[in-house]
């Protein structure tokens, strides 16, 4: 039985609470192999972020996952948004 990886990534998300514009972006340096997994990580990275953060800056952070296209839907995206690398 083939068993397909689809790759997952994690990216946390610090908000200041007194500057919700100020939006700080953190892709973490890991793939997952599902869905689960990457949210059950991403929730105890945010939550230890959040923790850490609490005491200096007061940044609250949530984690988002997304699934990473493959590379013929890459290579499709990227052909139609820069038309010149066709």
């Amino acid at each position: 039985m083939l068993i397909e990886f689809i790759p997952v990534m994690l990216f946390l998300i610090g908000i200041h609470p007194d500057r919700p514009g100020d939006v700080e972006l953190v892709r973490h340096a890991a793939l997952y192999a599902s869905m689960e997994d990457c949210e059950a990580d991403g929730a105890k990275l945010a939550a230890q972020r959040t923790e850490t953060q609490s005491e200096s800056s007061g940044v609250q952070y949530t984690a988002r996952c997304i699934v990473f296209p493959d590379r013929e839907e890459y290579s499709e995206l990227l052909k139609r948004t820069h038309p010149a690398l066709k």
